[in-house]
């Protein structure tokens, strides 16, 4: 039996890449359970949300992309708050994606690109407030960086990693560079692998334009679209900030696109 995926992307632009089949869902009911897997990487693998109710062939997923909340431009924040609580309420996701861009980082004339720490802040509220809005679980969410949010960050964990501190990945111990998450039905395994290919070195725009998946990266994206534990036909899902079209080759000329290729994912 076939399954299929209905996306909701509010919010701009981003990235998804996805494989074998694709899914919908009516008033469905996720429970989110870990398995002893889970405990690796600050928690941000292994996951389990067990989908029950609505057709079994149908699953709710919902992406979120490019916030660019700003100091300079309170309305987004504004309108986000106001239209995507309701909205997930309505849709009632077994996922919630948001990948990237979550602040702008830029000054009101455009020249100056930094880390703007009340923008963090507003971020964390508002995520708050849809949250709660949403009546979802706080687990579903994932979030991850995008160019805008490592403008001048020298270094992850250091004083100006903003989205460590303030993200919902970084409030639930995610931190690795790479995160996945499976949906269950009682037929079909959905496998989503996200993952942050920003530079190490967050340098300021233009020059971080691209995404830099370095071959450690690609190396743990490969392992976890490798999971073969699944007792069930498996869909598997990628999801990240840069487009292939702007993503660069490892050192040794690996790319994202082999890795997606080899396990039969499309964009």
């Amino acid at each position: 039996m076939n399954t299929y995926f209905i996306f909701f992307l509010l919010c701009f632009t981003t990235l998804t890449f996805h494989g074998t089949a694709t899914t919908h869902q009516q008033q469905q009911k996720g429970s989110l359970s870990f398995s002893k897997e889970a405990n690796h990487g600050g928690g941000g693998k292994g996951g389990v949300i067990g989908v029950e109710g609505g057709p079994e062939s149908v699953v709710w997923v919902v992406q979120l992309s490019d916030l660019h909340f700003s100091v300079h431009h309170p309305d987004r924040a504004l309108d986000f708050k106001r239209l995507v609580g309701p909205a997930l309420s309505m849709i009632n996701p077994s996922l919630v994606l948001i990948t990237g861009d979550l602040t702008d980082g830029k000054s009101k004339d455009l020249l100056t690109m930094k880390q703007n720490e009340e923008e963090w802040v507003e971020y964390e509220k508002v995520m708050g407030d849809v949250i709660t809005r949403s009546r979802l679980d706080k687990s579903i969410f994932y979030d991850l960086r995008g160019n805008h949010d490592n403008f001048g960050v020298p270094n992850v964990g250091g004083s100006l990693d903003f989205f460590s501190k303030y993200s919902i990945n970084g409030k639930l111990g995610r931190r690795g560079n790479v995160n996945s998450i499976t949906i269950e039905t009682a037929e079909w395994k959905h496998l989503f692998v996200g993952f942050d290919s920003t530079m190490s070195v967050g340098l300021r725009g233009p020059t971080n334009l691209f995404g830099h998946p370095t071959n450690e990266l690609l190396t743990e994206i490969d392992s976890e679209l490798s999971r073969c534990n699944f007792t069930k036909p498996v869909t598997k899902i990628s999801f990240g900030h840069f487009p292939l079209s702007f993503s660069v080759s490892s050192f040794s000329g690996r790319s994202l696109k082999d890795i997606f290729l080899k396990h039969s994912l499309s964009a």
